[in-house]
């Protein structure tokens, strides 16, 4: 794919944003029927506007084409208990299924990154639901290691 590339999102890209996030919102609901609820709409448009006019939402375009999407979200931590840090947090990613195991994702997490270091983040961190063995592999394969484990026990 030799015309791939990243931009920030605007405005206008929010049903291209929509329809990506939908289709790994899917993904989720399929999987874990329990936890997440059947929505057309993952992101309220106005959130995504937010979003979008702060520069969080990054776009993988090919062809014209919008075919990957990340939202990452600079956090400040610190309490009494920990050391106070900067980091990038990768809050949502999706590829077109179209597009999957392209490199598309790979190119997308390394913007983010990218734009972590660039920002003074000293970390990138990310959510992956347990059930998602592929992505989890792909973390791995990216340099991302366990920082911590939330555990369930279904009553």
């Amino acid at each position: 794919m030799e015309d791939l590339t990243i931009r920030k999102a605007t405005e206008e890209d929010f049903q291209d944003f929509n329809k990506l996030m939908h289709q790994v919102h899917i993904i989720h609901t399929a999987a874990r029927p329990d936890i997440y609820r059947e929505n057309s709409t993952v992101f309220s448009k106005e959130r995504f506007s937010e979003l979008a006019n702060e520069g969080s939402v990054l776009l993988a375009t090919s062809g014209g084409k919008t075919i990957g999407t990340a939202v990452c979200l600079i956090r400040h931590m610190s309490s009494p208990n920990h050391v106070g840090r900067t980091v990038m947090v990768l809050d949502s990613i999706a590829v077109d299924e179209e597009y999957r195991h392209m490199g598309v994702g790979r190119l997308l997490v390394k913007s983010v990154e990218a734009k972590g270091r660039s920002a003074g983040c000293v970390a990138t961190e990310l959510h992956v639901c347990a059930f998602n063995k592929q992505a989890i592999e792909a973390y791995r394969h990216m340099g991302y290691g366990d920082k911590s484990i939330i555990m369930e026990k279904k009553l």
